[in-house]
């Protein structure tokens, strides 16, 4: 049972780290915009990661999202995988060549967000999207996690995304690819979020296109949707 700071109301509905009730976050939130950014840094302290959004006058820009990090020297971006190296924008993973990435094979029907619109368990668009009618049964989903993020959900179900080092444990895009195998039906990014890693997504995709050329491959994102510029060949 937790109890808002504000208003005295007492619920299982108030967390712990909120100490607020749904009705004052809604009417009070510019009041208590402090309260909130103090939580969301020390959310972040405890993984190591940059505390807010970098903003500096003499940095250099990171134009991949929305966030738009202007990062002072040494500095990491908000999704951590961006730093500025003597005033050069250093791409520590999220290229086609350095993926901070997971993936596993997850049997078709699956629980993805777009499962009710999905060929694989509708059959719509069948035989140009589905390999049968009813329920792709004996097929997988390539599910590939994307450990990274541009936004910082407080109860994020994935958080654990946050324990992940950037280090030289990266895969290719190509090494993504050759994962795709002949009973992948589709390829679903998430994460984390696929966005700050966008490069490498991209390009895996256009390497599992031209493996199965020919056949069926369905590829989705599950995104935040928080990218803003991508004309950078990497």
């Amino acid at each position: 049972m937790g109890q808002c700071i504000s208003c005295g109301t007492q619920s299982k509905l108030i967390t712990q780290s909120l100490s607020l009730c749904l009705d004052c976050i809604r009417t009070e939130f510019h009041h208590w915009s402090s309260h909130f950014k103090k939580i969301h840094s020390e959310s972040r302290k405890k993984f190591n990661l940059p505390v807010d959004i970098p903003w500096s006058e003499i940095g250099i820009s990171c134009n991949f999202c929305g966030n738009k990090c202007k990062m002072a020297e040494y500095e990491r971006g908000f999704c951590r995988l961006r730093t500025n190296q003597n005033q050069r924008l250093v791409h520590l993973a999220g290229t086609a060549k350095k993926g901070l990435v997971s993936w596993y094979y997850d049997p078709l029907p699956t629980n993805c967000v777009a499962r009710w619109v999905c060929p694989a368990g509708t059959e719509c668009g069948f035989p140009k999207y589905a390999y049968r009618r009813g329920v792709e049964y004996g097929y997988y989903n390539l599910a590939v996690f994307y450990e990274a993020c541009s936004f910082n959900c407080l109860f994020c179900q994935n958080w654990h995304f946050r324990n992940t080092t950037v280090n030289n444990d990266t895969r290719s895009a190509k090494q993504l690819a050759d994962a795709v195998t002949s009973v992948t039906a589709c390829i679903c990014y998430f994460g984390g979020d696929p966005s700050p890693q966008l490069p490498h997504a991209i390009a895996a995709s256009r390497f599992a296109l031209q493996k199965t050329k020919g056949r069926i491959l369905r590829i989705c994102w599950e995104t935040n949707g928080n990218v803003y510029l991508l004309r950078v060949k990497m």
